[in-house]
């Protein structure tokens, strides 16, 4: 059996563990903002007209560097199977690949921006690969924000990917009502606010992304439920917002002051976002305790995808061992067995791994019910 001390020392070990990862919701106020990034793929009418006509290009030149847009934003395939590389760091695998999409931004914006300005002289094949490189970007952003969010809360998969995604879809929008508001009609300056803005927004957001592999008070009861409410409510109402002010200008001749306080307003929309980590457990991420009743309930596809992805021991494929394996980490694992060992009357005593089983004479066969209990143990020790 495991020693107290040994348990003693896991449990702080432990401790100082998850001590070091960021708040989940944290972590979902930071992925939102990251994916207003996502979207400025759908962004490339707003300067295409500017390139066609500082480069002379026919329309199917054009059409050939929209391509090489379309190409990189939907190529999404090298960010996924980068971040799935690093699936094991929690930490190091999202701000990774969110560092890559960051560099690919900056890059791919700025030779646009040179080219469109005439400090570089480029011909159509290497504004082409301009383009693929500034819009492939959003599949990194995407890819570091949104599957980071989906692995913190697996038991609202589809919740979560459509709130990000949503954000992604209006994001263009949002990008194109800044251009409208500060920027018109001056498309080639608006390519190095692209190039600028989302590197800027992403310096601040890297830092606070991470997995965290275990369940937190923040997820017990209605929490996560509400916040996410809260999230969609606040993400329905800027869209019908971008939605209608953007018909309103299309249809009609707004003036420019119109248009930059319409800009003020959606920032202002976007400001509730910041509300999500309020009154969720502080900066740190805080563990659910494993004894509280909650906590099977919460946390048990957590508790299946964390052990799939740490690549920790197996455990036994009984569903109803299965059923009862939520929570338990191996520090927690470890004192709970050695608990069951020493107390009398749980049903559930074992001959310890190694030792010979006590002969009693006759073979005797343990009850259904003693055997149901012995599989459904709180934690699922082997």
């Amino acid at each position: 059996g495991t020693s107290p001390r040994a348990v003693g020392l896991g449990r702080q070990q432990h401790k100082q563990n998850i001590e070091m990862y960021i708040n989940k919701w944290i972590v979902v106020c930071a992925a939102s903002f990251t994916q207003l990034s996502a979207g400025l793929p759908y962004c490339f009418s707003v300067y295409s007209e500017a390139l066609k006509q500082h480069f002379n290009w026919t329309q199917i030149q054009l059409q050939t560097v929209g391509f090489a847009c379309s190409l990189g934003a939907y190529l999404g395939v090298i960010s996924g199977l980068f971040y799935d590389w690093l699936r094991k760091y929690d930490k190091l695998g999202p701000r990774l690949t969110l560092l890559i999409g960051m560099t690919m931004n900056i890059v791919g914006f700025t030779a646009l921006w040179a080219a469109g300005s005439g400090y570089i002289n480029a011909s159509l094949w290497q504004v082409a690969i301009f383009a693929w490189i500034a819009h492939n970007n959003g599949t990194w952003f995407d890819t570091s924000s949104m599957v980071t969010t989906v692995r913190n809360f697996p038991n609202h998969r589809g919740t979560v990917v459509g709130a990000m995604k949503s954000i992604t879809g209006i994001s263009g929008a949002i990008y194109v009502q800044v251009y409208l508001g500060f920027f018109a009609p001056d498309s080639i300056g608006f390519i190095l606010f692209l190039a600028l803005m989302p590197f800027a927004i992403s310096c601040v957001t890297i830092c606070f992304l991470n997995h965290v592999p275990f369940v937190t008070t923040a997820e017990v009861g209605r929490s996560t439920n509400k916040r996410l409410l809260f999230m969609y409510g606040v993400i329905i109402v800027l869209a019908v917002y971008v939605t209608l002010t953007a018909l309103w200008q299309g249809l009609t001749k707004v003036p420019h002051h119109v248009s930059v306080w319409i800009t003020y307003g959606v920032g202002l929309l976007l400001a509730p976002l910041l509300l999500l980590p309020v009154r969720s457990g502080g900066f740190r991420a805080q563990p659910l305790d494993p004894n509280d009743p909650l906590a099977p309930r919460t946390g048990d596809e957590e508790g299946r995808v964390s052990r799939r992805t740490s690549g920790s021991r197996k455990t036994s494929t009984h569903p109803r061992t299965r059923r009862g394996c939520s929570l338990a980490t191996r520090a927690t694992t470890a004192s709970a067995a050695a608990t069951r060992r020493r107390l009398p009357g749980t049903g559930c005593s074992r001959t310890p791994r190694g030792a010979a089983p006590r002969s009693t004479g006759a073979r005797s066969r343990p009850s259904r019910r003693r055997r149901s209990s012995c599989l459904s143990t709180p934690w699922g020790e082997p």
